[in-house]
């Protein structure tokens, strides 16, 4: 288990070097460049993975060490030409070190690490949980182990071998660098980057002009959303993954809206490959980033468009990166003769009796999100901030770029049910439960942006048109 950790360890390393050397000179808080620094590092292992499978070269423990610290040792390089110095790192551990925590920040750092650790120990505790688990991502991640590769055909049912890799083939290097398969340690990127989304989200808070006390009561109110939440995080599922890249997105590509003369390319680069990494870990994800991508333009141009000028060369980054990775595994899969994926054949299977199958699948989502075993009160507050931010708060960019994205996704969901998914999945939402996770963070953040435009603590010049 101890290669595994160090596999992590170096992957946040490679990623928080790709971030500085993006993010250097744009003044935001080493706290981004912490935050999706897993992220990146995971992107890099994948893009690894994927150029040696291409090239036939079965993929071992000694490729993946070599190749990680090449990598590494390449990034150091470049952080040297460029100048991209350790003056900042020097100056924020003198700040942490300063820091004074009163009694209750303390008892509340203890609570969420007690909560992060508990993710750890169910991970590496539980048996056998939910069939999705092994139906795929599971069987996945082994048979990558076996192969060494990314190319999976008919591994279990026809069509499945289309599916998005960037879990599995991260879950794999895990095992392969161990060098035995086991099935608890595959689980531990779930708890992994619930840890590092919990960072992420933490330095969106920040910007809010939250209180510390006030911020960790929001990242408890992220961690115990609800008991589904907590038993994916534990288990090999790509949902909480997902919610950390897509996540991670939002939050980094919210700096132009708060600052507004900030330079975008870099930004819009960065965003786009973490929506990227969302767009190839779940099926829906290509869809979801682009439309998201979309979003995320649309908004920072309406905003800006009075002080700046149009460049084409800024969508074309943001939405060209976004699909990249989904577009280059489809056309890999065509040239792999895979079978298109399973769900096709049921698409448009619900059209009989429309009007009536609306409000069945609208009806099974709400009951799905307000069943006290999944997520208690949580959406209710979500719904709660909507509600106060389409009455009193409509100028306010965050929130509405947040509800704007809740309600896409949430749509899109609804969508896929009444069109895309068969009558046994579609009619009854199915795994609705653990489909709102990936939008969860998001329902957080809106609650936290109301919450601090309640109490006067936002700077106005920030986040209104004037």
């Amino acid at each position: 288990m101890i290669e595994m950790i160090m596999l992590l360890v170096l992957w946040v390393l490679v990623g928080y070097s790709v971030s500085r050397l993006f993010l250097d000179r744009l003044g935001l808080s080493l706290g981004y460049d912490i935050g999706i620094s897993l992220a990146l590092g995971m992107g890099v292992n994948t893009i690894f993975f994927l150029l040696f499978s291409l090239g036939e070269i079965r993929v071992t423990a000694a490729l993946i060490w070599s190749g990680t610290l090449v990598v590494l040792a390449l990034l150091q390089i470049a952080r040297m030409y460029f100048k991209v110095g350790l003056e900042k790192e020097k100056e924020s551990l003198r700040k942490l070190i300063a820091m004074r925590y009163s009694l209750t920040d303390f008892a509340l750092l203890t609570a969420i690490g007690v909560f992060l650790f508990q993710l750890y120990y169910k991970a590496l505790r539980m048996g056998f949980q939910r069939p999705d688990e092994w139906s795929f991502w599971g069987v996945a991640t082994k048979r990558i182990f076996q192969t060494g590769s990314v190319f999976l055909k008919d591994i279990v049912y026809i069509g499945f071998d289309r599916y998005p890799l960037h879990l599995p083939i991260n879950a794999a290097s895990l095992n392969i660098v161990a060098g035995s398969f086991v099935e608890n340690y595959s689980r531990l990127i779930g708890p992994t980057t619930m840890v590092f989304l919990t960072v992420m989200v933490g330095v969106f808070l920040q910007e809010t002009k939250l209180k510390r006390t006030e911020i960790l009561l929001f990242l408890i109110l992220l961690l115990t959303a609800g008991h589904e939440l907590t038993i994916i995080s534990a288990l090999l599922y790509a949902d909480t993954p997902y919610a950390y890249f897509y996540t991670a997105a939002i939050i980094l590509f919210s700096t132009v809206i708060l600052r507004p003369n900030m330079e975008r390319k870099r930004i819009y680069l960065a965003a786009g490959l973490l929506l990227a990494l969302s767009s190839w870990t779940k099926m829906e994800g290509a869809i979801i980033g682009f439309a998201s991508a979309c979003t995320l333009y649309i908004f920072d141009y309406i905003y800006s468009r009075k002080t700046r000028k149009f460049e084409l060369a800024e969508p074309a980054i943001l939405i060209g990166v976004t699909v990249s990775l989904p577009v280059m595994w489809s056309i890999i899969g065509t040239f792999q003769n895979y079978a298109k994926a399973g769900w096709t054949a049921k698409m448009f299977s619900n059209m009989d009796n429309l009007f009536e199958n609306t409000w069945v699948v609208a009806r099974q989502m709400y009951v799905k999100t307000v069943r006290r075993d999944n997520y208690s009160l949580f959406w209710g507050w979500v719904v709660l901030a909507a509600g106060a931010l389409v009455v009193w708060f409509r100028e306010n960019k965050l929130g509405l770029l947040l509800f704007t994205l809740i309600v896409l996704n949430v749509g899109y969901l609804f969508a896929s049910y009444l069109f895309v998914f068969g009558p046994a999945e579609g009619l009854t939402a199915a795994s609705f439960e653990r489909y709102i996770i990936h939008v969860l963070p998001c329902g957080v953040m809106l609650v936290a942006v109301i919450y601090a435009n309640l109490k006067g603590r936002f700077i106005r010049k920030d986040l209104y048109e004037k």
